[in-house]
């Protein structure tokens, strides 16, 4: 659709709140280092990409006064 049908602004705003939402199922996901559940797609290899994930969001939420 050119230009779009507006939903990018409606989320913008919802942006922190979306952002705290994920943190909050990356903390109740029981895994170790990430699933497809908690952060999505994982390569099977040895890094902590839960613990990258966690934080990432813990910075970009702080640094929006969300945290």
């Amino acid at each position: 659709v050119p230009g779009g049908v507006g939903l990018a602004e409606g989320v913008f705003g919802l942006g922190a709140k979306l952002l705290s939402a994920c943190a909050e199922a990356l903390a109740a996901c029981d895994c170790d280092r990430g699933c497809p559940a908690c952060v999505g797609a994982v390569s099977g290899g040895a890094f902590d990409l839960k613990g990258a994930v966690k934080y990432l969001l813990g910075d970009i939420l702080a640094a929006a006064g969300e945290n």
